[in-house]
């Protein structure tokens, strides 16, 4: 089971709890964050909050924390749970950032002589009811902070 996890996208709906879930189950827990005093404030259980940028580079400071986590959690993106409704332009401009972003953290994880051994990337999760990935990420989830086979 792992022992350090980073999360990015940890202020959202899933990031919050699971991030409380991670620490309760004695897991140490980074935080990568476009704002990390916002982080601290929602997430206040994590040993480190770091700033995140998803359009730039990961700081020296970033990748070493990538380095020594044992799994690493991709739940970032802008908000489109805000009450309001969000019209197929703007979806699909959130997507490609969403897309591009975990593209950026892929190769910076992929340049890194230690790996964690785990990623789970879910963004937007049953925003459009595919309530499949909602089961899917569940299941990852459970298997991530508990172990197990996800049931």
């Amino acid at each position: 089971m792992p022992g350090r996890v980073v999360v990015v996208g940890a202020t959202g709906h899933i990031g919050r709890p699971l991030c409380r879930e991670l620490t309760g189950s004695g897991r140490g827990v980074s935080v990568f964050s476009r704002d990390p005093a916002r982080a601290r404030r929602l997430v206040p259980e994590a040993m480190a909050y770091l700033e995140w940028s998803p359009d730039g580079l990961l700081s020296a400071e970033g990748l070493g924390h990538l380095a020594a986590a044992d799994a690493v959690v991709y739940l970032a993106g802008g908000p489109l749970f805000d009450g309001r409704r969000h019209g197929r332009a703007e979806i699909e401009a959130e997507s490609r950032a969403r897309i591009g972003a975990l593209g950026r953290l892929t190769a910076a994880l992929g340049g890194l002589d230690r790996r964690p051994g785990t990623l789970v990337a879910a963004s937007s999760v049953g925003y459009a009811g595919y309530q499949f990935q909602f089961l899917t990420l569940r299941a990852a989830l459970h298997d991530l902070i508990y172990g197990g086979d996800g049931k």
